[in-house]
């Protein structure tokens, strides 16, 4: 390596641990990705340079970056930098999109972007100084009515998109590969306007507390030499916050480091962190690192905790050294440089190995010397101060003061006290923090360095390395030293830096003492406001005991409204009567809809014996000379529409009209999931007692989660409608939402829009029943986009909060036109024709016409013995609506021709496979190849 290996930016950079440089990394012209920009090398080295010590370590310490503070208050802010979150901690609340909606604009809905990358979750939610949400009860007592989840997204995806108030934030925005969350608040009371906790305004210090971002971990990892597990480094799908084994690895420093070097992709682009690729890295080295952090130490206070654990916010927006310095502040770490790549070095007592090692000696030195002994007095520090980040619930993730670290009483110099100021933002533990200090505070009582010409043995001792030292000229004999600079020389020397270590710096185990508590917070209730206890007071006025003075009417000197009393600008005994006659009508209703359900029993027997009729035609045709035309059709109600309570109810009419097919493969379920995919959650597909085949979760969702069933792709036609309807069934105490959503592709499969319909409530919806009476169908017509070519349906069940025993979908059917009809499987009369054996006389056409809705179905069959003497038959059907052939296929032929005619607006055909097939719809074929893929597409575009 042509250049000085330098010292790098470390914790410990302020507090006196060893550094190191980035070496042969920062050679050639190297690009990184820094935090989602494009970075040189050199830029890189500065930003080492910027953040490295000098030999006194005379410098300021790490600071805490803004974004760890800025996190604790929400901000309106579309152009935000990207943040990244590290372990379990206060989330930033940066409001992407705000609106306000309802009665007089009462509510407004935010989408608060979270983090940019997938996170593991998110637990509490804290408004002012108050609990608000918690993940395992949902909104707290006092903003119950006021405050809602709506939907948490731990990584933002086209399959999980929200729409609310206008529309405008719709599946358009995605977010995707970001943690999200839509908040929603009410200002106005559920009873008089001065009850909202929210009555001043939404809030401004919100406190988002959760799981930061899954981690890499080279420890599981068998690609690693000394790892052994699935997680791959260039598969961010495989990283963990909780590994497979229970470990929570989602708080060690070491990968929180690696983390922030390799850096995070979304859709293969970088998004955060430095972007260092793999080969310039050390992974041995965080190996061992994070087995350190995860060792167990004592607490003064009895018990045990992790060596270091961290967490912290971090924006792109940030200086990425001040970044670095605070994680490597937090685990006394340091960045090192060995043969090219870049590792991390905690700060321990290695001392022991020194005992078997040579050293070096007289001999090694070739040049002259610089000796530093202990510095000047008032340079030598006698106590550590800082601050750490405090979780408790006093003080919600503020920066509070840690128990000072100073040298014992007595030992200070003349000047008195020489403050070492160490911040250490990424820790969130209070003994953690005193060990640190300690440390620091020993390691500047050891602040001696020796500098020198050594010959080439003394390359085989790294930045960072323990080397017994012996010199006669100044008495060393095996004085333990630690290489914290190496500059090379010509080929057979270098110039090194080493600093005088003792065992004394590593004494911090169960040295700690209580930390200062924060006083717990004053809770102002803006319920308490003097204006809306003033509106509270002046209703008060308005009770019947209060009212005095002349004009005051006797106590009970009207009840009601009694005849003769005006109403409105009516008399009372006109709305009585009004009123008589609306409830006589509804009984009216329930009478006539359960004649109606009598009638559609009787019309099914009668089809069910007409088709037992025509079966019994069976026979060999021996001479057919007459012409047998025969119609099929399916029955279904057709109930008038019901006037208001004013008008009499309008006759319910039974006719038959023609099931349309259902385009969508096994909505029934009774194969399985063969057509479904799960896109979250866990899906099965079974015969759930009466209720017949169902898809249900096995598991309920999380609160603020979704669970989606997917249907696979299949053809439509652009610029119609289409009509989806299907029917859910919730049961249990949650508050949860079932709905469908279609996602329309065009000719190559990219996502053109989503069209979403209504939705079941629990608390409304009904579950599945077997005599149908209380079905709980959800159903919509969609206009599909002009250069629409395929659908995808979507089932989602959604729960805010609560218990689901029991969520699923069973019958749903997706079908041409603006209106649903029965699905396939539930009222289908077909009627069969078998060829007949022996037919002498004519049987005349059965045909069965729909005439509420004007149309009739025509199927015919003949069989004509001879037309000129030439043997030919013909097939056909037709639908009639008020006289115009809407449809029609006819197959017409005979020995020596045949002719076969369709006409219709629309034409389809289609394959169920998914492999090698060719279609045809909306006027283009389609070929593909054995994979799936499009190869060739014919037609007009």
């Amino acid at each position: 390596m042509a250049k000085a290996v330098k010292k790098i930016a470390t914790v410990v950079a302020a507090v006196a641990l060893v550094g190191t440089g980035l070496g042969g990394i920062l050679g050639g012209t190297m690009m990184l990705s820094a935090f989602g920009a494009s970075v040189a090398a050199s830029t890189i080295a500065t930003v080492a340079g910027a953040v490295s010590i000098a030999a006194g370590f005379a410098i300021k310490p790490p600071e805490v970056p803004p974004s760890q503070v800025e996190r604790l208050n929400a901000t309106i802010d579309p152009r935000a930098y990207r943040k990244t979150v590290l372990g379990s901690t206060a989330m930033p609340v940066d409001v992407r999109y705000s609106e306000w909606f309802g009665n007089d604009q009462e509510r407004c809905g935010w989408i608060v972007a979270l983090a940019s990358h997938r996170i593991d979750g998110v637990d509490q939610i804290w408004i002012n100084d108050e609990l608000a949400w918690t993940a395992a009860g949902g909104t707290t007592a006092k903003f119950a009515g006021y405050f809602w989840v709506r939907a948490i997204r731990t990584e933002g995806t086209f399959n999980n998109t929200v729409t609310f108030g206008s529309g405008k934030w719709n599946a358009n925005h995605r977010l995707t590969g970001c943690a999200y969350a839509w908040l929603e608040f009410k200002v106005t009371g559920n009873s008089k306007k001065a009850e909202s906790p929210f009555s001043g305004g939404t809030p401004s210090r919100v406190t988002i507390i959760g799981r930061g971002a899954p981690l890499y971990d080279p420890r599981r990892d068998s690609t690693v030499p000394g790892g052994s597990g699935p997680m791959r480094a260039d598969d961010q799908s495989t990283w963990r916050y909780t590994a497979s084994d229970g470990a929570v690895i989602g708080e060690n420093l070491a990968l929180q480091i690696l983390r922030v070097l390799i850096g995070s992709r979304i859709n293969g682009k970088p998004a955060t962190g430095c972007g260092l690729p793999l080969r310039r890295i050390d992974l041995q080295s965080f190996i061992v690192a994070a087995n350190q952090c995860d060792e167990l130490v004592n607490r003064s206070a009895g018990g045990t905790e992790p060596r270091f654990r961290g967490a912290g916010v971090l924006s792109e927006g940030d200086d990425p050294a001040r970044l670095l310095e605070m994680l490597c502040a937090a685990c006394c770490g340091q960045m090192t440089d060995a043969g090219g790549k870049l590792g991390l070095a905690i700060s321990h007592n290695d001392l022991a190995a020194a005992a078997s090692d040579e050293g070096l000696n007289d001999d090694d030195v070739i040049g002259a010397f610089t000796w530093n002994p202990d510095p000047s007095i008032e340079g030598t520090p006698t106590v550590v101060r800082g601050k750490y980040t405090d979780p408790s619930t006093a003080s919600l993730y503020q920066l509070i003061p840690y128990p000072e670290v100073a040298l014992a009483s007595g030992t200070e110099g003349p000047f008195g006290e020489v403050v070492l100021p160490l911040d250490l933002g990424a820790v969130e533990s209070p003994s953690q923090a005193q060990r640190i200090a300690k440390q620091a505070l020993q390691r500047r009582q050891y602040d001696r360095t020796f500098t020198a010409s050594f010959d080439i043995r003394a390359w085989k001792y790294r930045v960072g390395k323990v080397v017994p030292f012996t010199f006669a000229p100044l008495g060393f004999n095996r004085r333990l030293f630690r290489v914290i600079e190496q500059v090379p020389g010509d080929a057979r020397s270098c110039q090194m830096t080493l600093r005088e270590e003792n065992a004394a710096i590593y004494a911090w185990d169960a040295d700690d003492r209580a930390p200062v508590q924060a006083a717990e917070p004053i809770v102002y209730d803006s319920r308490n406001n003097p204006i809306i206890l003033a509106i509270g007071e002046a209703a008060e006025t308005a009770l019947w005991g209060n009212v005095t003075g002349d004009g005051r009417p006797e106590d009970g000197a009207t009840v009601g409204a009694p005849n003769g009393t005006p109403v409105g600008d009516r008399d009372a005994e006109q709305v009585t009567q009004q009123l008589d006659y609306a409830a006589q009508a509804l009984i009216d209703h329930d009478q006539r809809m359960a004649a109606a359900e009598q009638a559609v029993n009787a019309a099914q027997a009668t089809v069910a014996t007409l088709l037992a009729q025509v079966a019994d035609l069976d026979g060999d045709v021996t001479t057919v000379s007459n012409t047998v035309d025969t119609l099929s059709s399916a029955v279904i109600d057709n109930a008038t529409a019901i006037g208001t309570v004013q008008e009499s109810l309008a006759n319910l009419e039974i006719g038959a009209v023609a099931s349309r097919p259902n385009l969508v493969k096994n909505g029934s379920f009774a194969n399985g999931l063969n057509y479904w995919s799960t896109a979250t959650g866990s899906w099965v597909a079974d015969s759930v007692g009466q209720w017949g085949w169902v898809a249900r979760l096995t598991t309920s969702p999380g609160n603020g989660e979704e669970r989606i069933l997917t249907s696979d792709q299949f053809s439509v036609g652009g610029n119609r409608d289409y009509t989806i309807s299907g029917e859910p069934g919730l049961q249990g105490t949650a508050d949860a939402q079932a709905y469908i959503e279609l996602v329309w592709f065009d000719g190559s499969g990219g996502q053109i829009s989503v069209s979403s319909g209504p939705r079941l409530n629990s608390t409304t919806g009904k579950p599945f029943t077997v005599d149908e009476a209380n079905r709980g169908i959800v159903s919509f017509t969609a206009h599909a986009p002009t250069n629409a070519a395929a659908v995808r349906i979507r089932l989602v069940i959604f729960k805010a909060t609560g218990t689901l025993t029991f969520a699923g979908f069973r019958r749903v059917k997706f079908e041409n036109g603006p209106n649903s009809s029965l699905f396939s499987d539930e009222a289908s009369a077909v009627t069969t024709y078998t060829a007949l054996n022996t037919l002498t006389a004519q049987y005349a056409n059965l045909t069965s016409t729909v005439s509420a809705q004007g149309i009739s179905v025509t199927q015919h069959s003949t069989a004509i013995s001879t037309i000129q003497g030439v043997m030919a038959a013909s097939w056909g059907a037709q639908i009639d609506q008020n006289g115009r052939v809407i449809g029609s296929v006819r197959l017409d032929g005979s020995a020596s021709y045949s002719v076969f005619d369709i006409s219709a607006e629309a034409f389809r055909l289609s394959s169920p496979s998914t492999g090698e097939r060719t279609e045809f719809s909306s006027g283009h074929w389609r070929v593909y190849d054995a994979a799936g893929v499009l190869r060739v597409r014919m037609g007009v575009w």
